[in-house]
């Protein structure tokens, strides 16, 4: 089974520099870069040539880009990546494992944690006011530095299970998964594109899982702030 490893970047170069350390050895590695003018593309080139760049004038927004970089993509399978991730050393390996073992799982999420190891909500429930009241006040919780939250989340999902959604910045999905409902959804600039996308895979009778056996590094609202500024520029 082949594996492309697939991200797009925006103003974040040595953040990307550390994600694509982290990926390399992949099948394939595939980065869009949506208009960096940090010297990001430059360092890729030199630092990386074994990675496929492909370098937009302008900043569409993540499910744009992603689309893209799926569309060049050779691989089985996808691991979709935001360049504030790390994956730690062996874990390449572990995606492919998660594919074989699972073969009724169309798409992963990973749980997560901040550089200090501090647990992140990569999860959630179905979209009902309900549960997201309660996921956005565990949320706040977290993000105030209170542990307990994530404590009880993390003991709670120790094992892998279906979940209405996965954090878009680390997801592992099947190609055909993902060709079968076209990708992310387009009008989504940033933020719910991963929702959409997963309740649509599991529409079509795709399974979604949160599988906490693997943890992503992720520093957290480092790539969102600065496509943030672009979302509200555009």
């Amino acid at each position: 089974m082949k594996l492309s490893c697939v991200g797009v970047s925006y103003e974040v170069r040595d953040l990307l520099r550390d994600c694509l350390v982290s990926v390399s050895g992949a099948d394939e590695v595939i980065v869009v870069d949506n208009g960096s003018r940090d010297g990001s593309c430059d360092m890729v080139r030199r630092e990386f040539p074994e990675v496929r760049l492909l370098e937009r004038p302008d900043n569409p927004g993540f499910s744009t880009a992603i689309n893209l970089a799926v569309s060049h993509a050779r691989g089985d399978a996808l691991f979709l990546f935001n360049p504030d991730c790390v994956l730690g050393d062996g874990q390449l390996q572990g995606l492919k494992q998660r594919l074989q073992r699972y073969p009724e799982v169309s798409a992963f999420g990973f749980r997560q944690v901040d550089e200090r190891g501090a647990f992140q909500l990569a999860h959630g429930g179905p979209p009902r006011l309900s549960y997201e009241l309660a996921r956005n006040l565990a949320q706040r919780a977290i993000d105030r530095g209170w542990r307990w939250p994530g404590r009880v989340i993390d003991r709670a999902y120790s094992r892998p299970t279906p979940v209405a959604w996965i954090a878009g910045s680390s997801i592992l999905v099947r190609r055909e998964a993902f060709d079968a409902v076209e990708g992310f959804d387009e009008t989504f600039f940033l933020y719910f594109e991963d929702i959409d996308f997963c309740l649509r895979l599991q529409a079509d009778g795709y399974k979604v899982d949160y599988d906490p056996t693997l943890t992503v590094t992720h520093r957290r609202g480092e790539s969102a702030s600065k496509n943030a500024v672009a979302a509200e520029r555009g």
